[in-house]
């Protein structure tokens, strides 16, 4: 969603503020590459976007307050590299089956379409490094470290407990790429090479519910 953010700048540099997020909405609906992505996902993207511009006014506000927290003046969300190329992973069903008809659609605005099967994703553990086996393909002795102990809520080897549905993300993630999260820099060992890993789980606080030991991500 470069050209939004492109506006966004814009606007922000020539005083004329930042719009809120349904402002964004309307704004980008009419881009082939909005139109390119499905609805909800799409939605997602503006929302990170609308997350990154109010996280740039709230270190502003307090950049003004405390210098020393910083080591300089924060600056406006910007792009991402010029050579770089951002790959979006979805799992089959959080996509409409219109998108995979139109063969090459998402190719033809620089997204790369992905279609994962996610099998054994949910029950395996990614902090534990759990191996996701391919459907019809799992081994006898196959089982995962951890387990879904309710909806929404995984439990790892080590008693851990982390959100279920974050925990499978990371796993189709993974599964599609298996080095992603590699420590080691060398291209054979990072087969993503300079694509970005984007993850951007939040925390939300239920009223009269108290989580112990609950890791987020």
């Amino acid at each position: 969603m470069e050209q939004l953010n492109f506006l966004l700048r814009q606007s922000f540099i020539y005083g004329h503020g930042v719009p809120d997020y349904n402002s964004m909405d309307k704004l980008i609906k009419p881009c082939l590459e909005y139109k390119a992505l499905p609805a909800k996902v799409a939605q997602q993207v503006l929302k990170l976007l609308d997350k990154s511009w109010k996280g740039y006014f709230a270190a502003i506000a307090e950049y003004k307050i405390d210098k020393s927290l910083f080591t300089g003046r924060p600056k406006i969300p910007g792009y991402k590299p010029k050579d770089g190329r951002t790959v979006l992973i979805f799992s089959e069903q959080s996509t409409s089956k219109k998108v995979f008809k139109k063969s090459g659609q998402g190719n033809r605005v620089g997204i790369d379409i992905i279609v994962r099967e996610e099998s054994y994703t949910s029950q395996s553990s990614f902090l534990d490094g759990d191996f996701i086996p391919a459907y019809g393909s799992k081994p006898k002795t196959w089982k995962p470290s951890g387990k879904r102990i309710c909806r929404g809520l995984y439990r790892t080897k080590s008693g851990r407990l982390c959100n279920a549905d974050i925990n499978g993300s990371y796993n189709i993630l993974t599964k599609e790429f298996p080095n992603a999260f590699s420590q080691r820099e060398t291209l054979k060992a990072n087969v993503t090479g300079d694509r970005e890993v984007l993850v951007d789980p939040i925390r939300v606080n239920i009223g009269g519910f108290i989580a112990k030991s609950l890791t987020p991500f």
